[in-house]
């Protein structure tokens, strides 16, 4: 499955990218470094380009989204963030060979604990978890005038690594598995504003998982 194969390239990844940096040239920062480091700069910013893997069980679907975080770093360990995304691109729904829909990451919202490994120089692993809501649509076309979309929350998981470039910029490489759970399938079919549309049932799983480049800013 495309999931487990991005999964391990990802965790391949930042794990290689740990091993090759962990010596003893990158490792001599001393505790007072990171009280330093997050007392000045207690808070940051992380925009990420995310590539994400969709699979309902029966089919799978590749779409990009980006994604933004605002956190608070409490110590050197444990920080909270909060996250906001949305689609920047779509993938096709196929039947019989032909386009019937495009599919892609409407929004998403969630609420994130992070904790991360200090003293390794200029890099930071860390692993992160929290709750998100996820809203998936789809765009019927051929002129008619419904949606369907589908939606819910779950918990979601993840490991990343920052890169240092200065006490303000950091490079960042995340997976993270943002949603499998069961979602709801909404019918909109947008014949007036606020129409709340109708529920046409449930996915019993849906997950949606994906790796992440981005840029943090610290202040």
């Amino acid at each position: 499955m495309n999931k487990v194969k991005t999964a391990f390239r990802a965790f391949a990844l930042i794990a290689t990218a740990i091993f090759l940096l962990a010596s003893p040239a990158h490792a001599q920062d001393e505790a007072q470094d990171d009280v330093e480091d997050y007392e000045e700069k207690p808070s940051y910013e992380i925009l990420q380009y995310v590539g994400l893997d969709i699979d309902d069980g029966a089919d799978e679907y590749s779409t990009p989204a980006l994604m933004l975080s605002l956190g608070t770093r409490f110590n050197s360990i444990f920080a909270i963030e909060g996250r906001v995304g949305i689609g920047v691109g779509d993938d096709s729904i196929n039947s019989a060979g032909e386009e019937i829909a495009t599919l892609e990451i409407d929004s998403y919202y969630g609420v994130f604990v992070r904790l991360g490994v200090p003293k390794m120089g200029w890099f930071y692993p860390y692993i992160i978890a929290g709750y998100g809501i996820m809203d998936i649509g789809t765009d019927i076309g051929d002129g008619i005038d419904a949606d369907v979309s589908i939606s819910g929350s779950s918990v979601a998981t993840g490991i990343g690594i920052n890169f240092n470039f200065s006490d303000s910029f950091s490079g960042n490489i995340e997976y993270m598995n943002y949603y499998d759970d069961e979602a709801d399938i909404v019918l909109d079919q947008n014949i007036a504003e606020g129409d709340p549309g109708y529920l046409l049932g449930s996915v019993d799983n849906i997950e949606v998982s994906g790796v992440a480049f981005g840029l943090m800013y610290k202040f």
